[in-house]
C-alpha cells in the first residue's frame, strides 16, 4: 500500500498533465516547493511556474487552475519564468517537477539557460563572499 502523499502526488500529476495549458500561451509549467516532493506533509500553496508570460490571460490561468486543483485562487502562485526573476527563486524553480512542456528541447534550453547562468552566479556570490560582506555591514552599522 502505499502512502497518501504518494497518492496526491500521482492525482496532482493526472490534473496538472490534462490542464489546458495551450489555451493560454503556455509552452513549459513546473510545479515546485512543497508539493513536488515527496514529502508527507504535504499542505501549502500550489507553486507553479510558467514559459512563457500568460499576458492578459494571467487571471484566467490562475483562476482555471485553482478550479481544475479543486483549490482557492489564494492557494494558487503562478510564477512567470522570465530573466528578471532572482537567481534562487529560478533554481528551486527548476528543482521542481515539469508538468507540462509543449517542446522537449525547449525546455531543455530554458533550464540549461537559467540554471547554469544562476548555479555561476551563485558560485560567484559564495567566492566573493557577498552574503559574508553585507551581514558585517549590517552588524557594523
Amino acid at each position: 500500500m502505499e502512502s497518501r502523499s504518494v497518492d496526491q502526488r500521482r492525482g496532482a500529476d493526472v490534473v496538472l498533465s490534462a490542464f489546458p495549458w495551450g489555451r493560454y500561451g503556455v509552452r513549459v509549467a513546473i510545479l515546485f516547493g512543497s508539493r513536488a516532493g515527496l514529502s508527507p506533509m504535504v499542505k501549502g500553496d500550489w507553486d507553479v511556474a510558467v514559459w512563457p508570460d500568460p499576458g492578459e490571460r494571467y487571471a484566467d490561468l490562475v483562476a482555471d487552475l485553482a478550479e481544475a486543483l479543486r483549490a482557492r485562487e489564494e492557494e494558487v502562485d503562478v510564477v512567470v519564468i522570465s530573466d528578471d526573476m532572482p537567481c534562487p527563486l529560478a533554481l528551486e524553480v527548476f528543482r521542481g517537477r515539469p508538468v507540462y512542456r509543449a517542446d522537449v528541447g525547449e525546455y531543455l534550453d530554458l533550464m540549461t539557460r537559467f540554471v547554469g547562468i544562476c548555479t555561476d552566479f551563485t558560485i560567484s556570490r559564495w567566492k566573493v563572499g557577498v552574503w559574508e560582506a553585507l551581514a558585517r555591514g549590517i552588524w557594523e552599522f
